[in-house]
């Protein structure tokens, strides 16, 4: 599932096109099945003419209603329970095959998580410990958010400084560095491949994390 789901967003490039596609996919094979059904109820996620022009050949022979908690109706709310158990049993599945407890939703253990697994197959043969890993991450997480937070807030302050955020920033630096660090510490020495993938992994995660920072701070200066 999750490797399909990168595969069309690559693709596509926006979730909520992607999300249209999906309904849209659904809404025609059913359609091929009851030709004779004259309406369908969609969960509105996006703007109504996202979904409507992503509607393939039957589908845009149907009424189709789009409202926000559409699981108010049965046959919504019964594929919503259908979804999640596809879901579960997948998480469930995968936790087998790695060995390590997934946690659900979008939190800073989830994304911990994502990390560890990632690291496991991967630097598992020269020394680290996902566990470690997992727990460094973990733990690193508050002071990271936390700093990354007042540093935005003082930067936005006029009244202040720059180098008034300089203390917080080293806090958000040294917190994202921590897991890593970890990783050339446990690892001794890694061929030249593992070690470059480290740094591209920090250097894309750390550009993403400063273009944040920088979008968070410039949105509030352009309001005010």
């Amino acid at each position: 599932m999750p490797l399909k789901y990168n595969e069309l967003y690559a693709k596509i490039g926006n979730l909520n096109h992607l999300l249209a596609w999906g309904h849209a996919r659904i809404i025609e094979n059913l359609c091929e099945l009851r030709p004779d059904c004259p309406r369908a109820l969609s969960d509105k996620f996006a703007d109504a003419r996202v979904l409507d022009r992503a509607l393939m050949e039957k589908g845009r022979k149907l009424h189709l209603d789009q409202r926000t908690k559409a699981e108010s109706d049965f046959a919504v709310a019964a594929a919503s329970i259908l979804a999640r158990e596809k879901f579960i049993d997948w998480l469930e599945d995968a936790e087998k095959s790695a060995g390590l407890k997934l946690p659900r939703g979008a939190s800073a253990a989830v994304k911990a998580a994502a990390r560890a697994l990632v690291a496991w197959p991967t630097l598992g043969r020269y020394g680290v410990d996902p566990w470690t890993f997992l727990a460094i991450d973990l733990l690193t997480a508050p002071p990271y958010g936390i700093g990354q937070a007042v540093t935005v807030k003082i930067l936005r302050d006029r009244t202040r400084a720059p180098r008034d955020a300089l203390g917080w920033a080293a806090v958000v630096v040294a917190s994202f560095l921590a897991p890593y660090v970890y990783i050339f510490l446990a690892s001794g020495s890694m061929p030249g491949y593992a070690t470059a993938g480290v740094l591209v992994w920090m250097a894309l995660f750390g550009a993403l994390a400063a273009l944040r920072i920088r979008s968070q701070v410039r949105s509030a200066t352009t309001s005010a």
